[in-house]
């Protein structure tokens, strides 16, 4: 398992090295300077969305059916799956699991061969795997950093035990409120 300090660390790191580093971040451009292929197509509503890393390569489809709250925490998700899990297991070719650990394999009908594929589902949410937790965390990471919540908390005058002002640093940060409650206790920050 990958330790938080280390998520927060990376996920900063990406955001100041693309100029990304303000709120709210802009996940769609850090996706696009990291040249990951992107795809916002209908689907299933329990899937939220998956990558698919072939080598440095990866493209990242998302459910256009979502808000774009949830679009944007799927993307970020999906990053964090290519940033800290595309050489996890690279000697495996094929990583199947199609019940809880989120991730599957698509067999590539022109060559019958296998990608790894990570997908963020109604499983995945539960936050019972490994991969998922991390790539959680670091979505968590990149879209509200620690420091950037600070700033707006002071700057904005916001009273984290108030309802309305929670949902107004949500809205700042264009995250739902249920992702910024839990950020806010992942960062030991007391609310309501």
């Amino acid at each position: 398992m990958i330790n938080n300090q280390k998520i927060e660390a990376k996920a900063t790191k990406l955001l100041v090295l693309n100029g990304l580093y303000k709120v709210p971040v802009d996940i769609f451009t850090l996706i696009e300077r990291l040249n990951l292929d992107l795809e916002i197509l209908p689907m299933e509503d329990e899937m939220s969305g998956f990558i698919k890393i072939e080598g440095s390569h990866a493209n990242i489809v998302i459910n256009k059916q979502h808000d774009l709250k949830r679009q944007r925490f799927t993307a970020a998700h999906e990053v964090g799956h290519y940033v800290l899990h595309r050489d996890v297991h690279q000697e495996q070719q094929i990583f199947i699991d199609d019940n809880e650990a989120g991730t599957r394999s698509i067999i590539d009908s022109r060559n019958k061969k296998a990608r790894k594929v990570f997908n963020r589902d109604v499983s995945s949410e539960d936050g019972t795997h490994r991969l998922d937790i991390e790539a959680n965390r670091f979505a968590a990471a990149l879209l509200m950093p620690e420091e950037l919540i600070e700033n707006v908390v002071v700057r904005l005058n916001i009273n984290l035990s108030n309802e309305f002002d929670t949902k107004r640093l949500a809205d700042k940060f264009n995250v739902s409120v249920q992702a910024m409650i839990l950020r806010l206790a992942n960062i030991g920050v007391r609310h309501f």
